[in-house]
């Protein structure tokens, strides 16, 4: 192959991989319209329940955030308890009432990162547990997403039932110290089958894409989704990506591989025939994988999601999914 060839293949490479790289960054669920990032947590946690015996938990997951400026919002969250000894399996995730917000120093590194928490924990003897004031942590950061360790600052925070109206505090934390990484992201091929029902008819689609996500210890979160329909028929072209007001989490059974993996997409659908729309409820699908990025075939749980257009307060159903089989692999490479 001569030279001049060489050069114009390498030219057409660097062109399909920057067209390529925007269009999925442009999907990361923000809310805030700010830059997405991603980080690995390990937590200490120093804490006591409502009869006063002590709890010393370590956790580990992952978690996002976007950054405006120097403002700091924590778009979803999932850690899990290492070794939970006679407490039973134990979770925490953002409380999904509340937002947690946080601000650096200054918008020039190194700054003072500053965060409130908002956090909903899970436990099957507690129960679900959220707390009226914000655990607040803060280090000192030299890059973004950071590298650091938080140490909590803003005194105890009391944690009660959900559903408890005297809000009892059952578990109180005193101090909270967090290990942060940037999150490696990994991507993925996907190739969907769904069967689908539009205007009461039933409707078959092929969903073709790319989708990327974090995962940390057994939590997975997927921060970018781009699938479009091969052949629609008459529904037309449609255009998959998250759901960027809900966060999409998965888990995996365990740490180690072979492992299972449920995941909870919620999803946004784009349509010149049925308009944006979106779902209360999430597209769960799983499957026992044997490495990460994985090569697996993911099937739905039997649950139809029903969507209906954004903004309709009565949020008519236009299109049901009834179930979905995914087949995902690592990204092929490309070959020249």
């Amino acid at each position: 192959m001569n030279r001049s060839r060489i050069l114009t293949l390498l030219t057409f490479a660097t062109l399909v991989l920057m067209a390529w790289q925007p269009t999925l960054q442009a999907q990361t669920p923000s809310r805030t319209g700010g830059r997405a990032q991603a980080v690995d947590i390990t937590s200490h946690v120093r804490a006591t329940t409502a009869d006063g015996a002590a709890v010393s938990l370590t956790l580990q997951g992952v978690a996002t955030h976007t950054l405006t400026g120097v403002r700091v919002i924590f778009t979803a969250k999932r850690l899990v308890a290492l070794d939970p000894g006679n407490f039973g399996p134990v979770t925490v995730t953002l409380n999904p009432k509340r937002e947690s917000v946080g601000k650096l120093s200054s918008a020039k590194l190194p700054a003072t990162h500053t965060q409130s928490f908002f956090l909903q924990i899970q436990n099957e003897r507690w129960g679900t547990l959220v707390s009226d004031r914000p655990l607040v942590l803060t280090a000192r950061i030299d890059s973004s997403p950071p590298t650091g360790t938080y140490k909590s600052a803003g005194g105890d925070v009391a944690f009660y039932r959900v559903d408890d109206p005297g809000k009892k505090p059952a578990l109180t934390i005193h101090e909270v110290s967090s290990d942060v990484k940037p999150a490696a992201s990994q991507a993925v091929d996907v190739k969907s089958r769904v069967t689908a029902t539009v205007a009461g008819k039933p409707a078959q689609l092929q969903l073709n894409g790319t989708a990327i996500h974090v995962l940390g210890g057994t939590s997975v979160i997927f921060t970018n989704k781009l699938l479009t329909a091969v052949n629609s028929g008459d529904i037309g072209p449609i255009r998959v990506t998250l759901n960027p007001q809900r966060p999409s989490i998965g888990t995996l059974s365990s740490p180690k591989f072979p492992a299972r993996h449920e995941q909870s997409f919620f999803l946004q659908l784009q349509s010149q025939r049925l308009g944006t729309l979106v779902s209360d409820d999430p597209v769960v699908v799983s499957a026992q994988i044997e490495s990460s990025p994985p090569t697996a075939t993911y099937k739905s749980d039997g649950k139809p999601v029903a969507f209906y257009k954004r903004g309709d307060k009565n949020k008519k159903t236009v299109l049901t999914f009834d179930s979905v089989e995914s087949e995902v692999t690592p990204p092929r490479k490309a070959s020249y």
